[in-house]
């Protein structure tokens, strides 16, 4: 399969820290994140963002628990599996989770994203993948 480019990326330069906000993933093309510089953060949510993002080198993967996917009766689809943190810790990716989201969420939405939370850290303390806190 051939890999070429990220559709509707857009980037935000802010003290050093590059924000890549990916709205559709064509490919998987491992050079398109060498033209950024500084630390790279991805915001993540759909499963081939979240995908990207853990094959990339260094980066850190923010919110892959934000997608309106429904959880299914046994389990939480919360963006993250035993393949992608496996893959997180082989390229040294972090993984970020932001209180500012669990803010602005009420009700039953923020318990659902709480639980998505949480079950990210299990398994992120699982396959020992280094995580990062942020507002």
């Amino acid at each position: 399969m051939d890999y070429a480019y990220i559709k509707d990326a857009v980037m935000e330069e802010r003290l050093g820290v590059s924000v890549l906000k990916v709205e559709g993933v064509e490919t998987r093309d491992k050079r398109v994140l060498n033209r950024y510089k500084g630390v790279v953060v991805i915001r993540g949510g759909e499963e081939l963002v979240n995908r990207f993002a853990v094959e990339q080198k260094g980066v850190i993967l923010v919110h892959p628990e934000h997608h309106f996917r429904e959880d299914s009766f046994h389990h939480r689809h919360s963006g993250l599996n035993s393949v992608l943190c496996t893959l997180a810790r082989r390229h040294a990716v972090s993984i970020g989770f932001s209180f500012s989201l669990l803010l602005n969420f009420y009700g039953i939405e923020r318990s659902r994203l709480l639980g998505r939370m949480r079950q990210n850290v299990r398994l992120c303390r699982k396959y020992n993948v280094p995580m990062r806190l942020g507002s």
